[in-house]
């Protein structure tokens, strides 16, 4: 099979992207209580939609890469609504649109891919992937496993087995022998198959099970996933029967039976089947990392109380001894699934993508695609679910992210492909890594201002940002750069400023005197030593813009960064009641309050505070983590009393259901959100 050469010119750059910030306009009264539990509301869009397909989990199984990387250009192996077809598909970095070559992958649309880009030739093996993860798998149809070798020669696509299988990956060793692995279950249980090619790549050993110990008692939804490193092939497969992850190494070169295994996770609900693996040749940070998914929350989103904090996304790695290490990346509470990590042993970075499901799902539904970055001589992930990467209201179930074999630079950038089950699109995101691209020269810009410049009449915010054009350093974003200023009174305002690969975010100090109906000015700096993108290219020219606060001040607010309840007028227990002021588990900094009260009649626990003036408008907000309910009856959150001491509307939550009811002098109303 011929296909026109791939390597076509270098890509330039410039890297970037315009996303639209939301700014939250609030006059702070009440207390940040912690993270929600479970899935948190999608806010800003990030990422690009891309096109159709048909069918579902295009871009599933964990152990599959879609995407590839060559002389600097990005590929993917995609559904072509046009062609009806999965087809090869270019990325145009500069209006991030994917472009059908017309080379053919497979004609059978339900097929899925795992593609090898050996530095001159693309290996892609296909098969059909039979979604019922049951014992019993497809057995109609044209159900053969493709090898496919995209050069200047014929001879493919080649049969290397036939079988419906979940997912079929391939690696290359040091020795050119390419090798392949996918589970088929034997009754009641799976199996973990593998091959290779023999007198050369078009031509394939019968595939037989791995003979190691821990392959053939797995559950027939368990996966496998394949790696070169090292000198040596790994196969890595999840048995959620004995609650272990495992991994097989092969010397290159050795025979067929010469396999040892070795554990890189074990015990109860440790093992589960979405694993992802990576690895580097030679590296003292380590050789094999794999990107997992426990069973620890007991298969439930949100977790029981007690599963809550368990570790669920894990990363564990092979270091230089053979030895296994483990991370978590996010807990149960989280909710996430489907990981992939990429590496950039350039700048000495780890990612990590997980699927966070959209508010009040399931986890495995879609959602937004999250990630954390984190050194890769050191890995360590900061609590929580991570930072959107993909996240699309117009795609509201993203899904199953995959992206490419191969280790990621500051020339390549980075990219992950994601698909929505819900709208048949698939979904994208494009990232500039490390040093940024070597053609980027264009200084960047801010595309969008929060107050917006010149704006009046907006409500006090405690929250100031700003847009760049394109990813910056980190470094100069977070230093002494931004500036907040009192023009009426000519005062500074304090803020704490943090960025998020996209948008600064300046949040002001908690007790900063925001008057009302004062103008305001924000000014980043940029210029030499200022504000500066990945390539160092700083910004022109400082950017500043002026806003004006409405007649509403900001009236009370505590974060409990004192670490007491200093900040309110009254704190009251009774019977078995608790109040206290506690580190972790918090929204941001370092405290929140924690109320505890039991069913004993004489049980409670509140913080009041008095406002200093009668208000007509207010406009309220916290951070609530519950933690654990009763069995009956409701619990208020939040109460407004006037000056005379009478209740004029209480903010309950219904044990149980989780539902949000909204009392006042007219009646009750029982309010479309929940709180898990």
């Amino acid at each position: 099979m011929g296909y026109r050469r791939l390597a076509n010119g270098r890509w330039r750059g410039p890297f970037g992207r315009s996303v639209v910030t939301l700014l939250t306009l609030t006059a702070l009264l009440g207390a940040s209580l912690g993270p929600a539990a479970g899935p948190a509301g999608a806010a800003t869009d990030v990422g690009y939609q891309d096109g159709s397909y048909s069918g579902s989990a295009p871009t599933g199984r964990e152990p599959q890469s879609k995407l590839w990387i060559n002389d600097g250009i990005w590929w993917a192996s995609m559904y072509s609504s046009t062609a009806g077809a999965v087809d090869i598909h270019r990325l145009d970095w500069a209006t991030q649109t994917w472009i059908d070559t017309g080379v053919r992958i497979d004609e059978r649309s339900k097929s899925a891919a795992d593609t090898l880009w050996d530095g001159s030739k693309l290996y892609v093996v296909t098969g059909i992937s039979d979604q019922s993860l049951s014992c019993s798998p497809s057995t109609s149809g044209d159900l053969s496993i493709r090898m496919l070798r995209y050069s200047y020669d014929t001879g493919f696509p080649v049969t290397i087995a036939t079988a419906g299988v979940q997912s079929v990956a391939i690696a290359k060793d040091n020795t050119g022998v390419i090798w392949a692995t996918w589970g088929y279950p034997s009754g009641s249980h799976g199996n973990v198959f593998v091959t290779h090619s023999t007198s050369d790549t078009a031509h394939y050993a019968t595939p037989f099970v791995l003979p190691l110990s821990g392959v053939t008692t797995m559950e027939c939804a368990d996966y496998s996933a394949i790696v070169a490193y090292g000198g040596n092939i790994g196969v890595m497969w999840s048995n959620q029967v004995e609650s272990g992850l495992y991994f097989g190494i092969h010397v290159d070169g050795a025979a067929d039976g010469a396999w040892t295994r070795s554990t890189a996770l074990s015990g109860t609900g440790w093992a589960d089947n979405h694993v992802n693996v990576k690895s580097l040749q030679a590296d003292a940070s380590g050789q094999v990392f794999a990107a997992t998914k426990t069973s620890l929350n007991g298969d439930q989103c949100p977790p029981s109380s007690q599963n809550a904090q368990q570790p669920l996304i894990v990363l564990v790695f092979m270091d230089g001894t053979g030895a296994w290490q483990r991370r978590t990346f996010s807990t149960a509470q989280d909710c996430e699934s489907r990981p992939l990590v990429l590496l950039d042993p350039d700048d000495r970075q780890l990612y990590l993508f997980a699927t966070q499901p959209a508010p009040n799902s399931s986890y495995g539904s879609g959602g937004s695609i999250m990630y954390k970055q984190t050194s890769l001589d050191n890995p360590n992930f900061a609590s929580g679910p991570g930072t959107p990467f993909i996240q699309l209201a117009s795609n509201p179930k993203i899904n199953n992210v995959s992206g490419t074999k191969q280790t990621v630079n500051g020339t390549s950038g980075l990219v992950v492909l994601a698909a929505d089950d819900s709208t048949h699109h698939y979904v994208h995101n494009a990232i500039p890594i490390g040093g940024g691209g070597s053609g980027d020269t264009t200084p960047p810009i801010i595309t969008a201002r929060s107050p917006a410049s010149g704006a009046s009449g907006v409500g006090t915010s405690n929250v100031v940002s700003a847009t760049f054009s394109e990813a910056m350093a980190p470094a100069t974003v977070n230093g002494s750069t931004f500036t907040l200023t009192d023009t009426t009174t000519s005062t500074s305002i304090p803020a704490s400023v943090s960025y998020n690969g996209t948008s600064l975010t300046a949040t002001l100090s908690p007790n900063a005197a925001l008057s009302p109906s004062h103008s305001f000015s924000a000014r980043i700096q940029g210029g030499a030593g200022g504000v500066t993108d990945l390539a160092g290219n700083p910004m022109a020219s400082d950017s500043t813009w002026s806003f004006t606060t409405s007649a509403y001040g900001q009236i009370f607010s505590d974060g409990f960064e004192s670490g007491t309840f200093a900040a309110w007028t009254l704190v009251r227990t009774g019977g078995d009641g608790t109040a206290t002021v506690v580190p972790g588990n918090v929204a941001s900094g370092t405290y929140a309050a924690r109320f505890t009260e039991s069913a004993t009649k004489t049980s409670f626990a509140y913080a009041r505070t008095t406002l200093s003036a009668d208000q007509t408008e207010l406009t309220i907000s916290s951070d609530i983590d519950l933690a654990t309910q009763g069995s009956s009856g409701s619990v208020p959150l939040l109460r407004l009393f006037d000056a005379g001491g009478t209740r004029r509307f209480s903010l309950d939550r219904q044990n149980t259901s989780g539902t949000l009811v909204f009392t006042d002098g007219a009646g009750t109303v029982t309010l479309g959100g929940s709180l898990p």
